[in-house]
């Protein structure tokens, strides 16, 4: 079990060089924009531009402020993206446009899997204070706990907002424990064709 501050993350300029992200935990974990096998993070977006491309990747993002995204691109119907814990599942090679509503900056959270040897799923949770909620293992995967708001006590951690956990498969069940109001996203980061001791 590893806790993460905002301390702890990597500051790191978009693919295409119109931003930065915030890395909140990748593997391997030198790995750069060309070799990881998942990543997750999180970014402002202050003006209307194309995303990043990333062939052989999965993505799915979500909103954690703002007022919302206007996504449009070949191969998906429009839609947009608002800060109420939707997540939109893409691929890497997805030629997507955001607009801004009311030209309102936003702040994302991205994970990206490399096909063929990691999937994923991401969960929103907002509990209220006291409100508990059990994280169980999944097999060999890895789960990944990202605090936005609020303050939340996962075992024997406290994560305040903009704090993360991550839990590898041997870390067992935990208890997810509000400790004020928070919202909350959950990764599940499953291997493909890769070896238990190669996760280490």
């Amino acid at each position: 079990m590893q806790s993460l501050c905002p301390a702890d993350y990597r500051q790191q300029p978009w693919k295409n060089g119109a931003g930065t992200t915030v890395e909140l935990a990748v593997f391997p974990a030198d790995a750069g924009l060309d070799s990881f096998d998942w990543r997750i993070s999180r970014a402002r977006v202050g003006a209307a531009g194309p995303f990043s491309a990333f062939p052989g990747i999965d993505r799915s993002l979500a909103l954690l402020s703002g007022a919302g995204l206007r996504l449009t691109g070949d191969g998906f119907v429009p839609l947009t993206l608002k800060a109420d814990g939707s997540v939109w599942r893409f691929t890497g090679e997805t030629p997507v446009a955001a607009e801004l509503i009311n030209d309102d900056a936003v702040e994302d959270f991205n994970v990206m899997t490399r096909r063929g040897r990691f999937a994923h799923r991401v969960a929103h949770h907002a509990l209220a204070a006291g409100e508990t909620l059990p994280l169980a293992s999944d097999g060999d995967a890895i789960r990944f706990v990202h605090c936005f708001a609020g303050r939340l006590n996962v075992g024997n951690e406290v994560l305040a907002a903009a704090e993360s956990l991550l839990l590898a498969p041997t870390d067992g069940m935990v208890m997810l424990q509000a400790e004020a109001d928070c919202r909350l996203f959950i990764v599940i980061l499953i291997a493909q064709g890769i070896a238990q001791g190669d996760l280490a």
